[in-house]
């Protein structure tokens, strides 16, 4: 059996979005797919963390961060070159925005906690992205 370790959750259903990332051709890995066009298709079954840094596992947050640790799957994995991350983070950021709340003073702490959380990815999370970081393949007997 192989496996890998560090994933909170895992997709149940395919999900799809258009981005604002464009690969010069179709990329195709066995969960993920982006389009040259900016579509990108996760397949039921992918696992990953969850939002990370500065934030909570909230509604709001989930589907942006599924989409945004895809993008950085496939820059690790060298599918998408190292200039793709902060498109990648900018991109998250408005998927965030479109989901905040109609309540007033939500919505402000949201808009709040989603400029600390951009600034923190664009500061921090090069490591995700890097290739030196890949997750390690367990095996078992």
């Amino acid at each position: 059996m192989k496996y890998t370790k560090g994933y909170r959750y895992q997709l149940k259903e395919d999900e799809a979005i258009q981005t604002n990332l464009y690969p010069v051709d179709n990329i195709f890995t066995p969960h993920i797919s982006l389009f040259r066009s900016g579509f990108m298709y996760i397949k039921a079954g992918y696992a990953w963390d969850g939002p990370s840094g500065p934030t909570l596992d909230t509604e709001d947050s989930m589907t942006p961060s599924l989409f945004h640790d895809a993008a950085y799957e496939l820059i690790r994995n060298q599918f998408l070159p190292q200039d793709y991350r902060l498109k990648a983070d900018e991109w998250m950021f408005h998927m965030m925005m479109e989901r905040r709340s109609n309540n007033w003073l939500l919505r402000k702490i949201q808009t709040i906690r989603d400029k600390v959380w951009l600034e923190s990815l664009k500061d921090f999370a090069g490591w995700a992205a890097s290739p030196k970081n890949k997750k390690k393949v367990y095996e078992v007997a």
